[in-house]
């Protein structure tokens, strides 16, 4: 019982890892980018969203990526960034 406990306890630990790691990817390549964000780091960005296995997570990211006005765009990216932090806080 407290081997399963233990392991449940680092696999929750592992994947707020996993989700701050990217959060910090987003905040670099998107958020404080000084240029348009380039081919590979898109392809970074959304190999990194992928791998997190996050449904929430993804299916937010999914909304953020395909909103076309800067209005929308902000309040997706608001709500992408509660998801992330409300993911890491679990």
């Amino acid at each position: 019982m407290a081997n399963k406990k233990l392991s449940l306890e680092m696999a929750k630990e592992k994947n707020r890892e996993n989700i701050l790691s990217f959060t910090s990817l987003f905040v670099s390549k998107v958020i404080t980018a000084n240029s348009v964000v380039s081919f590979e780091d898109r392809l970074k960005l959304e190999n990194a969203v992928r791998s997190l296995n996050n449904k929430k997570i993804f299916d937010e990211w999914e909304n953020l990526i395909a909103v076309k006005d800067q209005t929308h765009a902000q309040a997706e990216l608001e709500k992408f960034l509660q998801v992330l932090i409300g993911a890491a806080a679990k």
